[in-house]
């Protein structure tokens, strides 16, 4: 059965408070890499329901996005810096594949 996706209630958890420490940004990042690394992304549309799927990765797409966006005052620290720039690289693989299959199911780009 096809739901349009206008009409698929995805829940998103709430995004912390606290900006995220660095051990946040790691956390995000090794969720990342093991998504990536298990093929959960490229499998999504032989899941079940794959809408439930999608929002639970496209939820943490969003605290991925956050976490570097908080990240940036720690410009003035070089290793710190460095640090997040490679898990943005990291994360912009997974970030790409969640559009190809958010367009495989019909959703705008």
């Amino acid at each position: 059965m096809n739901i349009p996706p206008s009409t698929v209630n995805v829940h998103q958890p709430p995004v912390p408070a606290n900006p995220p420490t660095a051990s946040d940004i790691e956390k995000a990042n090794e969720y990342a890499e093991k998504v990536m690394y298990n093929h959960r992304v490229l499998h999504i549309l032989d899941k079940e329901n794959p809408q439930e799927e999608l929002g639970r990765i496209k939820a943490y797409r969003h605290y991925v996005e956050r976490a570097i966006f908080n990240a940036q005052p720690w410009k003035d620290m070089q290793e710190s810096m460095k640090s997040v720039e490679h898990k943005l690289e990291n994360v912009q693989g997974l970030l790409e594949r969640i559009d190809d299959v958010e367009r495989a199911l019909g959703y705008s780009a």
